[in-house]
């Protein structure tokens, strides 16, 4: 299996973009948290401040998300159905791009964090 970077294949639930979706939510919510941890940042000044929040979740988890591992295509599968091979394919294909995603979001949230405090890039406690 060869590991190729096409715009076909970030167009539609791939392996590799819930891949790529897991290192964009883990770089993204750290880069908030450590911005959020800073006493002067604009989120602590302003009444926007306070949606600050939920709009990096959305950018950074929820719509990569949607798109990347679950797909927009993607229909409910209800319990009954899943007697039938097919919607148990189906599932087990979205949850292995859903480990994937979890597994490459944690690596790169724990990675960045202790790089961005290496290179004293942004300033916040690692505890």
């Amino acid at each position: 299996m060869r590991f190729t970077l096409r715009s076909e294949a970030l167009s539609r639930p791939t392996r590799a973009a819930a891949t790529i979706a897991g290192i964009w939510a883990g770089l993204g919510t750290v880069a908030f948290l450590a911005w959020a941890a800073q006493p002067g940042s604009a989120l602590h000044q302003s009444w926007a401040g306070m949606f600050a929040g939920p709009v990096a979740g959305m950018v950074f988890v929820l719509i990569p998300i949607y798109f990347f591992v679950v797909g927009r295509d993607a229909e409910a599968i209800p319990w009954s159905a899943l007697r039938h091979q097919t919607n148990q394919q189906r599932l087990l294909l979205v949850l292995s791009r859903a480990l994937i995603w979890v597994a490459s979001a944690a690596a790169t949230a724990v990675l960045s964090r202790y790089a961005f405090h290496a290179l004293g890039v942004l300033q916040f406690p690692l505890n």
